[in-house]
């Protein structure tokens, strides 16, 4: 079973430098799935 973390205010790190203006060609699937599981505390009504 997962951890869950919960931020309630959010965290700000430093960080030096830039990020690097790239980008990626990525698959994109056909068919995808969400399962209730996946989300805690969901309930079937």
């Amino acid at each position: 079973m997962s951890n869950n973390i919960d931020l309630k205010h959010g965290l700000d790190i430093p960080v030096a430098g830039k990020a690097a203006q790239k980008t990626r060609k990525t698959v994109v699937p056909d068919v995808i799935a969400v399962k209730p599981t996946d989300f805690k505390g969901l309930v079937d009504s």
